[in-house]
């Protein structure tokens, strides 16, 4: 089954369009909490210096979080990580599930190719026939 080129640039550019639509609001979570540090009556006296250091922080460690993820992926699996994530969203909150498992089926498929580099276990990555067909095109 072949696709226009067309239809492959849509769905390049609407994965991408995504992608950097998830990483802001990823990102974007940090500025309201600095911006709330910052104000006069915050109940936490910080100096610029600290709010800096905390957003710099922040911002290391979820890529941190994601080398931590890979470990996950190759000590349990994928399916494992899913399970965790889906009885810890339902022990919280009912609707929680139903947001877990829309949230993991777009970050899991979005982040699919860098866990993939660096997962633990350094295992070559393997292509399908058609994976490799479609990428020669």
């Amino acid at each position: 089954m072949s696709c226009p080129q067309t239809l492959r640039q849509a769905l390049v550019l609407t994965g991408l369009a995504l992608s950097s639509m998830s990483d802001g609001f990823i990102f974007g979570q940090m500025s309201g909490m600095i911006n709330v540090l910052r104000e006069d009556d915050s109940p936490i006296f910080l100096s610029e210096d600290d709010v800096s250091w905390i957003g710099a922080i922040t911002g290391v460690l979820q890529f941190l979080d994601i080398k931590l993820a890979a470990k996950m992926f190759s000590i349990i699996g994928y399916h494992g990580v899913f399970f965790c994530h889906s009885v810890l969203a339902f022990a919280l909150v009912v609707t929680g599930l139903a947001l877990a498992s829309l949230s993991e089926g777009y970050i899991f498929g979005q982040m699919s190719g860098m866990i993939n580099m660096l997962r633990a276990d350094d295992s070559p990555i393997t292509l399908s026939e058609n994976e490799v067909s479609w990428i020669d095109q």
